[in-house]
Parts: C-alpha cells; sequence; structure tokens
C-alpha cells in the first residue's frame, strides 16, 4: 500500500482523536476553485494534517474543471454557500500570470470579498502552480495572487511557491502528473502542508510540523515536502499568519 493510500486511511482515527482531544478547537473552511482541489482530494489532506494538529476542519470544496472564479460567480451555487458561517474561504483558479488573467483574478476576488464584507470570515488565496510547461512564469503567478490578496486585505497560501522551491531541490519528487498540469498525490501533499500551515497559523520560527504516523510512510520524503511548505510561508509577504483574526500556536 501507498503512503498516500495510508494518509488517507488514518483520516477517520485523526480526525476521531482530535474530536476527543479538543472538541472546541474547530474551523470551517470553503475551498472553491478547480480540479487542483480536487484532484486527490486536497480538503481532505488538510482535515488529515490538521488532525494531526489537534485541529477538526471541516470542509466544503466548490470546484468544477477549468473554472476560474469569475466561472463560479456566474453560477447560483457559490451565492448559497458563502451565506453559510465560515472561518476561511480559500479562493483558487488558473496560475493567472498572465496580465488579463491577472486582473481577472482580482476583479474575482473582490466581488467575493465584498460578499464577505460584513461576515468575520477570513479570506485566502491559494496560488496554484503552472503548467509543467510554463513552470519559469511561477513568479509571475505568485505575484497575481500576491497582489490579488493585497487589494482586498487577505492572505496568500503559497502553493505555487513550494512547488517551485520543491522542484529546484536535488531529488525532488515529481509533482506532475503524465499530462504535465495536475498534482501527483506528492503534490497534492505539499500543497496540503502549505494550506494546513496558513490555515491553522503555525508560526514558522516555531518547530517544525511533525506528524504521528511519519515513520514508516516514507519520512524522508515527508519530511522533504514540509521543509518546502515552511520555507514558502517563510518568505511570503502575505503570508496568513501576518493578517488580523488569524489563530496562532
Amino acid at each position: 500500500m501507498s503512503w498516500f493510500a495510508l494518509l488517507c486511511m488514518l483520516l477517520v482515527v485523526s480526525v476521531a482523536k482530535a474530536a476527543d482531544n479538543e472538541p472546541h478547537r474547530k474551523l470551517r473552511v470553503l475551498f472553491v476553485g478547480n480540479s487542483y482541489l480536487y484532484n486527490n482530494d486536497l480538503p481532505r489532506q488538510v482535515q488529515v494534517l490538521a488532525a494531526e494538529r489537534g485541529m477538526v476542519v471541516e470542509t466544503v470544496l466548490l470546484a468544477e474543471p477549468d473554472y476560474s472564479l469569475s466561472d463560479h460567480l456566474r453560477q447560483r451555487r457559490l451565492d448559497p454557500l458563502l451565506e453559510q458561517p465560515w472561518d476561511w474561504v480559500v479562493l483558487q483558479q488558473g496560475p493567472s500570470a498572465l496580465p488579463e488573467s491577472r486582473r481577472e483574478l482580482a476583479r474575482s476576488a473582490r466581488r467575493i470579498a465584498q460578499r464577505l464584507e460584513h461576515e468575520p470570515t477570513r479570506i485566502a488565496l491559494m496560488s496554484a502552480w503552472p503548467a509543467q510547461r510554463n513552470a519559469a512564469m511561477s513568479s509571475q503567478a505568485e505575484a497575481s495572487y500576491r497582489g490579488a490578496a493585497n487589494a482586498i486585505s487577505a492572505c496568500v497560501l503559497p502553493v505555487a511557491t513550494a512547488w517551485r522551491l520543491m522542484l529546484q531541490r536535488p531529488g525532488a519528487p515529481d509533482l506532475y502528473q503524465p499530462d504535465r498540469l495536475h498534482p501527483t498525490p506528492a503534490g497534492s501533499l505539499l500543497a496540503a502542508m502549505v494550506v494546513t500551515r496558513g490555515l491553522l497559523g503555525t508560526d514558522t520560527a516555531s518547530q517544525r510540523i511533525t506528524y504521528s504516523w511519519e515513520e514508516g510512510v516514507e519520512a524522508p520524503l515527508l519530511r522533504l515536502l514540509d521543509e518546502a511548505a515552511q520555507e514558502a510561508d517563510s518568505q511570503e509577504a502575505a503570508r496568513c499568519a501576518s493578517i488580523p483574526g488569524t489563530p496562532k500556536q
């Protein structure tokens, strides 16, 4: 059995453990995006990783293939979800490195922020990695998400940065599926580590996140991925731990 399968099997045990130990520590998170989120079920992985930190995370995923945030805004499913109580709304579309897609990202993020302006909900933009053939444009994509977040006083979950840093490391696992766009299990786990760190407000000056099931589940790979996630978070100027109301540990 693969380490990713083992990770998923531990969901029930980990979430139950978190609920039993600290039932008051709970977050409700809405994910809005595209196939980057539902490939390998990224929200589910965030639940597992959060549970290992003693936090129950309830997630709802609204995602369609090839959707941008403007596509979601044109549909009827988003508005009723935004009316529900959330601790976090995580927004994601394509890399948005080109000028027009950068403007579209900013416009859509602003419209969603306006709908939440009277709510205590915090907004985080999850930066998306480029297709492998466009990997050199990662910095522009990261800047697009940072600019859109700054414009609405939101924060960035720097997944694209973590991917860029991971791919520069010797012995990096393959993050891309054969289509050179969607994530492998390792790519999704790296993204989930970044997202979990941001939503839980983990201080990058503190000890590295550890996992009680780490040994025997390809621990060296997990450590490599977590180091990239921590480095990306520490480099992000709009990191989620820096915005008001973010829980800290």
